[in-house]
């Protein structure tokens, strides 16, 4: 394996848990242009055919890449990526730092509810 990859490859994994099923798939991922950083991963989870999708964002540190099996991993469930800060497909947001706050604070506080 390579120790670089693009991020169209990564893009056409599948999101799962740690039980393996399968929570959706990789859509986009949203940089810092300041540092460089990867801080999300958006993936779209639910619906039938594109209808009644959501496109979940979630921290990227929150995410394992497991190349060999071509997923990424979290430790979420259904119904936790259910209620997870998210969008409508075609209605992107500016990632502007009130939304950044209500993401990062999404999961914040998910940690602080599980004693991580």
């Amino acid at each position: 394996m390579t120790s670089f990859l693009s991020v169209e490859t990564i893009r056409r994994h599948k999101i799962v848990n740690r039980g393996g099923d399968v929570l959706g798939h990789a859509e986009d991922f949203i940089f810092d242009p300041q540092s460089g950083e990867m801080r999300y991963l958006v993936f779209s989870t639910g619906g039938v055919l594109g209808i009644g999708e959501k496109q979940v964002v979630i921290p990227f540190g929150e995410a394992d890449l497991d190349f060999a099996n071509e997923r990424i991993i979290l430790n979420f469930n259904a119904d936790e990526i259910r209620d997870a800060p998210g969008f409508t497909r075609g209605k992107f947001p500016d990632f502007a730092p009130a939304y950044r706050k209500d993401i990062d604070g999404f999961y914040a506080a998910r940690q602080r509810r599980k004693g991580q």
